[in-house]
């Protein structure tokens, strides 16, 4: 089993983060699996010791949803708990702690619901 190296502590802010969309998730009967930089980043850096370069600082997850009744669900559940804010331009988009962290931690959605919908989000893989 991988541990978090005790040189590569993990941000607090990304626990917090991952703690509420499980609890969330786990409420509403969601599978979840976090995925791209962020997942990433946790083996290389915090478990492996490599540093690895950041363009975004985003967290994605593919979330198993069979309806867009759920994904307004899931959005409203997250939002509910005052620590997400919608994004104004992007439906699949949350922000976390705006107010604290501005949008330096934007919570991801779009790509992996359509997909596992078979809807092309129109950007070429993406």
């Amino acid at each position: 089993m991988y541990t978090i190296r005790l040189d590569k502590p993990f941000n607090p802010v990304l626990l917090e983060i991952l703690s509420t969309v499980r609890s969330v998730t786990g409420q509403l009967g969601c599978d979840y699996l976090l995925v791209g930089a962020t997942a990433r980043d946790i083996l290389m850096t915090h478990v492996f010791g490599l540093d690895t370069p950041r363009a975004t600082h985003d967290v994605d997850f593919a979330i198993a949803l069979d309806h867009w009744e759920r994904f307004n669900a899931l959005k409203a559940a997250l939002v509910a708990t005052g620590s997400f804010t919608p994004a104004a331009d992007r439906i699949h988009l949350l922000h976390y702690k705006p107010t604290e962290y501005g949008n330096a931690f934007p919570l991801d959605a779009r790509h992996r619901l359509c997909r596992s919908l078979g809807i092309s989000t129109g950007r070429g893989g993406r």
